[in-house]
């Protein structure tokens, strides 16, 4: 006889071991975040698996995906090349929103909504731009990409007042969150031009999360990878995750602290 496909649903899934007590789909609110999205393997690997799982039912509502690239692409392209909308049914609920307005190049943030006990959470995932130096075309380009990018929250919170910003901001916001303030002072990430940004920020009607509770000393998020700053703890704070004032966290601190250049914030939100 001919072999016909398997019927998987999102409750039935005939080639699941019946003892296997695991969750038949893919438990939400959740988000996939890919390094390289415009590259060959997240285009013609990744993406279409993301497709295949939004297709049968199997990706939570309020799914988001995003997608961090370097590859300089327009942002009319976007959709064709990395999102592929028309292949993700609307009632799946997945999102992937591109930059914000004029900055289509290296950066993408995505945007998704979370159920949030009885309200939608926007959360946005934002990759910023290094800057390089101070005085350089870089930092310039940065200094523009954080004036777009407030304008853009501005706006975004009008329509979402519920809203987390997070991700590796490459600012560290006080003193208190570099190992040593006067070797840094006036050094890309802590700059008075870049800390001014940060604060901008948090004027929209944002908390740093990390800030609500007290930490323990030397909470660093990340380490230059030369002159043994990892093993030496010579770090910086520059990861962060922003709340709205109206969402509660019950608690914020630093993951653990492996061999790598970052490791990651965490919130508990209510």
């Amino acid at each position: 006889p001919a072999m016909r496909p398997a019927r998987v649903t999102a409750d039935v899934n005939p080639l699941r071991d019946p003892r296997d007590k695991r969750l038949p789909r893919i438990a939400g609110p959740c988000s996939l975040v890919l390094f390289g999205v415009t590259g060959d393997l997240a285009r013609k690997k990744l993406m279409p698996a993301i497709y295949d799982l939004a297709n049968r039912g199997l990706l939570p509502p309020g799914f988001s995906l995003v997608g961090f690239a370097r590859r300089l692409m327009r942002a009319a392209n976007i959709d064709v090349t990395v999102i592929g909308a028309e292949n993700i049914p609307a009632e799946s609920g997945a999102m992937l929103a591109g930059n914000h307005t004029g900055y289509a190049d290296f950066i993408l943030l995505g945007t998704g909504p979370y159920l949030h006990g009885e309200r939608l959470v926007r959360i946005v995932g934002g990759y910023f731009p290094n800057g390089q130096a101070p005085g350089t075309d870089k930092f310039e380009y940065k200094m523009q990409w954080l004036r777009g990018l407030r304008d853009w929250l501005e706006d975004e919170l009008t329509r979402h007042p519920h809203l987390v910003l997070l991700g590796d901001f490459n600012i560290a916001p006080e003193d208190r969150d570099v190992h040593d303030p006067v070797l840094w002072a006036g050094q890309i990430h802590c700059t008075p031009e870049e800390r001014e940004h940060f604060q901008r920020l948090v004027k929209l009607g944002l908390h740093d999360a990390f800030r609500l509770f007290e930490q323990p000393p030397k909470s660093w998020t990340w380490w230059d990878y030369r002159n043994l700053a990892f093993r030496k703890n010579q770090g910086l704070r520059i990861d962060h995750i922003l709340v709205s004032k109206d969402i509660g966290v019950s608690d914020a601190f630093a993951g653990g602290r492996e061999a790598s250049q970052h490791r990651p914030v965490i919130a508990d939100l209510w």
